[in-house]
C-alpha cells in the first residue's frame, strides 16, 4: 500500500479477530476518529451485535483504543482492529475502491450472509439507502459531529456519505438545529462555524489532482458556473450532456450546482438570472415546484391509501407533475416505488420491511428482496401479481427488470427450485419425497432435477444414477 501525501480519503478494513469477520468502509476523516465513531455508534445491527458479544464476554461497557502504527489501531483487548487498506485521490476512486474490497473480501451479507463480513450495502455508488424521512439514520444525527464536518470544510455530498443520509437530509438537519438563528444551508452554517476557506482550498486541490478532465474543459465549466449559468446552458455552451456535467461535479466533490456556485462564486449572479427567467416564464404561482410546499405526512398517507397521482394532486390542490417531482425530490424514488414501499410491502410482511430499512437498503434492493421472498415461498406469478395489484404481464416485466432475469421461470429456478432441491437432496430424500415436501407433482420434480442439472444428467444418462450423484454431492 503506497501512501499518497495529498490523499482525499481512505478505504479501511475492520477485523473482528475472534469471529473471523470483516467490515469494509471509506472515510475522509482520520482513521482513529472513524474507529471511535464505529465503536460508539455501530453502522448496522450486525456490527452492533458483534460488538455486544465482545463487551459481554469481557464484562465491560466500552472499548479503549491503542495505536499500532500510523495506519492501524486496535482495541486494548486486541479483538477488534482497524487498518487503512487504500489511499484514494478522488471521490470516484474512493467509491470504486470500497466497492472492490467489499467484493474481494465477500463482506456483503445479502450475497454471503455473515459468514465473511458485516457490510449491509455494496459500498461506493452501491449505497442506495432510502432518502429523507425513510432513512433510519434521519433522527439520529449528532449535532457536534455535524459541526465538526462543517468546520473542517466537508462538501455536502461528503457529509451525507459520512452520516449515511441524503444531501437533502443534511440541509433539513441544519435547519432543524439552527433554523431559529437564521441558518438554513451549508453555506450559512459555514459562516457560523467556519470551514468556507478550507472547503475552497480542498476543492482546488481535488480539482488539480483529478485526471479525469482536460484542463481547458475544467476552466470552461468553472467560468460558466461563476457566470451564474443554468445547467442546460453550461451543457450547451460546452457541447456536453447534462449528465456528463453532473458526473464531473460529483467527481470533484459537489453534489449539485448550487453547492459549486457557493464555493466557486456565481451564486448571486445565478439568483439574479433565475428571477429574470421566472418573470418571463409562463409557469407561475403554485404550479411552479420551487414555490410549492408539499406536506410529506399527507403525501405518505394518500399513497398508503392507494390513491392515484391524479387523485393526490386534486386533494393537495397542485399539479400531477408537482406530485411526481416532489416524490423524487424528497425521497429519490418514483411514485410506483413509493407505493410499493408504503402500501404493498407492509401488507406482505411489515417485519421484513422494517428489517431491510434498518439494514440501510435502498428501494431497488428492497424490491429485489421482497420478490425473492415471495418466490422462495413458492408463489406463482398470478399470486405475486395479486399482491402487487397488477396483472400477470406487467408483473412479469417488473420481475425481469428488478431481478435481472430472462423471465419468471428463471427467477423460480434461481430462488425456489434450486435452493429447495439442494436442501432436500442434502437430506437424502427421493424425488417422490421431495415432491411431497414441496407439495408439487412428482413428474414436475423429476423434470426440474433433470433440467437444473442437465449436464450431469446427459453425462450419466440415468435418473437413478443422477439422484445418487446429487445425494453424494450435497450430503
Amino acid at each position: 500500500m503506497i501512501e499518497n501525501p495529498n490523499y482525499y480519503g481512505i478505504v479501511y478494513k475492520i477485523s473482528f479477530n475472534r469471529y473471523n469477520k470483516l467490515y469494509i468502509g471509506q472515510t475522509i476523516q482520520k482513521l482513529r476518529r472513524r474507529f471511535q465513531e464505529h465503536l460508539r455508534s455501530p453502522p448496522n445491527r450486525y456490527f452492533e451485535s458483534t460488538l455486544n458479544k465482545i463487551l459481554k464476554r469481557h464484562n465491560k461497557n466500552k472499548f479503549f483504543i491503542i495505536k499500532i502504527d500510523q495506519h492501524k489501531f486496535s482495541t486494548k483487548d486486541g479483538e477488534i482492529q482497524i487498518e487503512c487498506i487504500k489511499f484514494c485521490s478522488t471521490p470516484r476512486e474512493l467509491d470504486d475502491a470500497e466497492t472492490f474490497f467489499i467484493s474481494k473480501y465477500k463482506t456483503y451479507i445479502r450475497n454471503y450472509g455473515t459468514k465473511y463480513g458485516l457490510n449491509v450495502n455494496l459500498g461506493g455508488t452501491g449505497r442506495n439507502h432510502l432518502k429523507g424521512i425513510f432513512n433510519p439514520s434521519y433522527k439520529h444525527i449528532d449535532k457536534n459531529i455535524l459541526i465538526k464536518m462543517i468546520n473542517q470544510g466537508y462538501f455536502l455530498i461528503e457529509i451525507a456519505k459520512e452520516l449515511n443520509i441524503s444531501e437533502n437530509t443534511v440541509n433539513d438537519k441544519i435547519s432543524e438545529f439552527w433554523g431559529d438563528t437564521g441558518i438554513h444551508s451549508l453555506t450559512e452554517a459555514r459562516g457560523r462555524f467556519g470551514g468556507a476557506e478550507i472547503a475552497k482550498t480542498r476543492y482546488i486541490r481535488i480539482l488539480r489532482e483529478s485526471s479525469h478532465k482536460k484542463e481547458v474543459e475544467r476552466k470552461s465549466i468553472v467560468n460558466a458556473i461563476q457566470e451564474g449559468y443554468f445547467s442546460k446552458e453550461i451543457a450547451e455552451k460546452l457541447q456536453i450532456s447534462v449528465g456528463k456535467l453532473f458526473n464531473y461535479l460529483n467527481l470533484i466533490g459537489f453534489s449539485n450546482l448550487n453547492e459549486a456556485r457557493q464555493i466557486l462564486g456565481g451564486f448571486e449572479k445565478f439568483k439574479m438570472r433565475e428571477k429574470l427567467r421566472q418573470k418571463e416564464c409562463n409557469i407561475r404561482g403554485k404550479i411552479h415546484p420551487n414555490y410549492i410546499y408539499i406536506d410529506e405526512d399527507k403525501l405518505k398517507k394518500f399513497i398508503k391509501m392507494g390513491l392515484t397521482v391524479e387523485d393526490i394532486a386534486i386533494k393537495m390542490k397542485t399539479s400531477i407533475w408537482t406530485i411526481y417531482n416532489k416524490i423524487n425530490e424528497n425521497w429519490k424514488m418514483s411514485y410506483k416505488e413509493a407505493k410499493r414501499l408504503l402500501k404493498i410491502y407492509p401488507k406482505i410482511n411489515n417485519l421484513i420491511l422494517i428489517e431491510l430499512i434498518d439494514d440501510g437498503l435502498g428501494i431497488k434492493e428492497i424490491d429485489a428482496e421482497f420478490l425473492k421472498y415471495l418466490i422462495k415461498e413458492g408463489l406463482e406469478l398470478r399470486e405475486i401479481a395479486v399482491k402487487y395489484e397488477k396483472s400477470r404481464i406487467p408483473m412479469s416485466i417488473l420481475i425481469k427488470k428488478i431481478l435481472k432475469v430472462r423471465d419468471f421461470d428463471e427467477a423460480l429456478n434461481l430462488y425456489f427450485w434450486k435452493p429447495n432441491l439442494i436442501d432436500k437432496l442434502s437430506l437424502g430424500l427421493s424425488a417422490t419425497e421431495i415432491a411431497s415436501e414441496l407439495s408439487k407433482n412428482v413428474r414436475t420434480v423429476r423434470l426440474k432435477l433433470k433440467s437444473l442439472w442437465k449436464k450431469d444428467f446427459e453425462k450419466l444418462q440415468n435418473f437413478s444414477t443422477l439422484m445418487r450423484f446429487l445425494h453424494n454431492k450435497y450430503a
